[in-house]
């Protein structure tokens, strides 16, 4: 089993706005937090990136998260919805921004899968 909901629970987050930011649908980000749907190695680390987390996080017991990590996600929920999605965005990119394109996740997705690629050989 994954983390997901636990995380997005804590961030007071929708699925709605995570799927937007990873170019899924919320019903196949849902299949992702039920485990229905296995985790793509690109979506894992998307999904590590917009949060802040390291990969690991997402698969690990909950009782094993570091305090300062649930504690990071936790200030999240007081933020406004737009508040939130500016720091996933920058936790995405690096850079203060408030939003981004399809194209520009898809940018995102491809040079992580190109990274995962150069790693494997």
């Amino acid at each position: 089993m994954n983390n997901l909901r636990y995380f997005r629970d804590l961030c007071n987050a929708k699925r709605a706005e995570l799927s937007s930011l990873m170019n899924v649908t919320a019903y196949t980000y849902q299949g992702y937090e039920q485990g229905r749907i296995l985790l793509p190695p690109e979506i894992v680390i998307l999904i590590s990136k917009i949060y802040g987390i390291i990969p690991d996080e997402i698969f690990d017991e909950p009782s094993n998260i570091p305090e300062s990590t649930i504690q990071r996600l936790k200030k999240l929920s007081g933020l406004t919805k737009s508040q939130r999605h500016r720091c996933f965005v920058t936790n995405l990119t690096g850079k203060e921004q408030d939003k981004l394109s399809y194209t520009q996740i898809g940018k995102i997705i491809a040079s992580i899968k190109n990274d995962i690629a150069n790693n494997t050989k």
